[in-house]
C-alpha cells in the first residue's frame, strides 16, 4: 500500500503530467533544505535588519510606500544591469507588502491559476 506521500505524489505527477515512472521524490524534509538558497536568504534578512533602523520595525509602519511600483522598477533593473542586489530588495519589498497590505485589495486566496513561469 502507498504511502499518503506517495499517493499525493502520484497525483501531483498526474495532475501536471508528468510520467508516473519518473524517480521518486524526495523526502519533504529532503526537499525543505534543498528548495531554498541560503546565502540569499542570509543577505535578505540582513536588509531587513538596516530596513528596520531605516524605516521602522515591519508592520509597525504608518508611512505608505510604493513597494509595487519599486519593485518593478528594482526588476528592470535588474534586466537592464544584472546586479542580484535588486532581486533581494524585489522580496523584501514584497514580503513587507505581504505584512503591511498597502493595497486595499490585498487578500490571499491560494489557486493552481495556471500561471507558470515560462521557459527562455
Amino acid at each position: 500500500m502507498k504511502s499518503v506521500f506517495d499517493q499525493w505524489t502520484d497525483d501531483l505527477r498526474s495532475r501536471l503530467g508528468m510520467a508516473p515512472d519518473k524517480p521518486p521524490m524526495p523526502s519533504l524534509e529532503s526537499l525543505q533544505e534543498t528548495e531554498q538558497c541560503p546565502e540569499f536568504r542570509r543577505l535578505r534578512d540582513a536588509r531587513l535588519i538596516i530596513g528596520a533602523f531605516r524605516y521602522g520595525m515591519m508592520g509597525a509602519s504608518h508611512k505608505k510606500y510604493d513597494r509595487i511600483g519599486n519593485c518593478i522598477e528594482r526588476l528592470l533593473l535588474y534586466q537592464q544591469d544584472g546586479n542580484k542586489e535588486h532581486l533581494l530588495d524585489v522580496a523584501n519589498l514584497c514580503e513587507l507588502e505581504w505584512v503591511e497590505n498597502n493595497n486595499p485589495l490585498a487578500h490571499y486566496t491560494p489557486a493552481d491559476d495556471r500561471h507558470h513561469c515560462k521557459k527562455l
